[in-house]
């Protein structure tokens, strides 16, 4: 699938953060503020444009992870990242990292920055798989790509967009039974 931008597309990083929330393998999210002029009360990763200070993108989205949702560099490991989306104008190129936070999360006492994010929340990596929880949309429309959207843990808010695209892409990824690995026979 190919993607295009406007010229010129602005940099912006996302940080998919897996962690460990009521000891299960969860996916970290935030609400973002209602009163912010685009996308507010939306579902998102933390993210945003790169600076010109930022080392790489990698720090782009570590950078932002901790000003939105107070997790420190130190905290989080970059496990892998997706090929650039833009956003629905062309005027962003997303790159979406993969992370691990090191330790447990209680996404309730993260320390947010309230300007921006409302609240965080992890939701399991098993809440993904449920086909109860999902529905299908078409994912630009241009483009006419079938993807899930999400139910997130309140009643009519769900995970949609970019956010669910890249999700989904890490969900494929995840489940594909190319990571399978084959029983080890017994001697």
């Amino acid at each position: 699938m190919r993607f295009h931008w406007t010229q010129p597309a602005v940099d912006a990083a996302v940080l998919m953060l897996l962690c460990m929330a009521n000891n299960q393998v969860s996916v970290l999210f935030q609400e973002r503020n209602n009163q912010l002029a685009t996308h507010g009360g939306e579902i998102c990763f933390a993210g945003g444009k790169a600076d010109s200070t930022d080392r790489s993108l990698e720090h782009t989205a570590l950078r932002e992870t901790y000003e939105e949702l107070g997790i420190p560099e130190e905290r989080v490991r970059i496990v892998g990242r997706l090929p650039p989306v833009p956003n629905k104008t062309g005027s962003l190129r997303v790159h979406a990292m993969v992370g691990v936070i090191c330790g447990e999360v209680d996404a309730g006492k993260l320390k947010v920055n309230r300007d921006e994010v409302h609240r965080a929340f992890a939701l399991p990596l098993a809440h993904f798989y449920d086909p109860r929880m999902q529905e299908e949309v078409m994912f630009r429309s241009s483009h006419r790509i079938p993807i899930p959207a999400y139910a997130s843990d309140k009643p009519g808010l769900r995970i949609w967009g970019l956010t669910a695209f890249m999700l989904h892409e890490v969900l494929c990824r995840i489940g594909s039974s190319a990571n399978d690995y084959p029983p080890t026979p017994r001697i």
